[in-house]
């Protein structure tokens, strides 16, 4: 049973499958409808509402494992952490999830008060799933190639994927591609960078472009696109 404020995590959904493993708060529960009310995290519908609904408990899991009482000592050691200010205020940028790795990898304040963190146990109150995935991140993010690992990300997303969403044309879809397989030839070429890469993939948070089915749909479309663009032009 889930009590108003179980953090939980959302499973099983068939029609709405893309809300799976997405994190939630019960707000209350429905003896009539036999489902419990959950607020979705970082989840917003087009009218920019925090998305509700109403679950069965079968379609819940607990973000957190059930305490035991080595883990009410790490909890009590968690919660003396945050109670400083400073640490609430990176805790709070750690729920929000957002550029997770940058953030980790890039901003030196951030990656001293991450290390801090990992030593209060937190990870260890979290589903097995869990725990295991950020449990990784602790360890990627003080790899010797993480900043170039997050660079090289950026280089794809920030820059080239940029392009090509302002102005779809030849020109960006085939300057995106030249970065793509740039990145992918230096990781390739470089053990350790390949291993921080794949290393992120597991985590889940993150998946490599050039292995991106999505990514590579696109530029697969845009080719065949771009080519009957071309013959147009040349016909006219």
């Amino acid at each position: 049973d889930y009590g108003p404020g179980d953090q939980v995590v959302i499973q099983g959904l068939v029609k709405a499958a893309h809300l799976n493993g997405s994190r939630g708060e019960v707000l209350s529960f429905s003896a009539e409808k036999q489902r419990y009310r959950v607020r979705l995290k970082n989840k917003k519908s087009a009218k920019k509402k925090v998305l509700e609904a109403w679950l069965k408990e079968e379609c819940l899991k607990p973000w957190m494992k059930p305490l035991t009482k080595d883990d009410k000592s790490v909890a009590d050691t968690f919660q003396k952490f945050v109670k400083n200010p400073v640490n609430m205020g990176y805790y709070r940028r750690f729920q929000g999830g957002d550029n997770l790795w940058s953030t980790i990898v890039m901003d030196e304040g951030y990656k001293k008060w991450f290390r801090e963190f990992v030593k209060t146990g937190y990870f260890k109150l979290l589903s097995e799933d869990q725990h295991k995935r950020f449990q990784k991140m602790a360890e990627l993010a003080h790899h010797p190639k993480a900043s170039v690992a997050v660079k090289s990300v950026m280089e794809i997303c920030a820059n080239a994927f940029t392009k090509v969403r302002v102005e779809y044309s030849a020109e960006n879809v085939a300057g995106y591609r030249k970065v793509v397989e740039g990145v992918r030839a230096k990781v390739e070429s470089d053990p350790g960078l390949s291993e921080v890469l794949e290393g992120m993939q597991e985590t889940k948070i993150y998946i490599p472009h050039w292995k991106n089915p999505k990514m590579v749909q696109f530029l697969t479309v845009s080719d065949s696109v771009l080519v009957e663009e071309s013959k147009k032009e040349a016909s006219t």
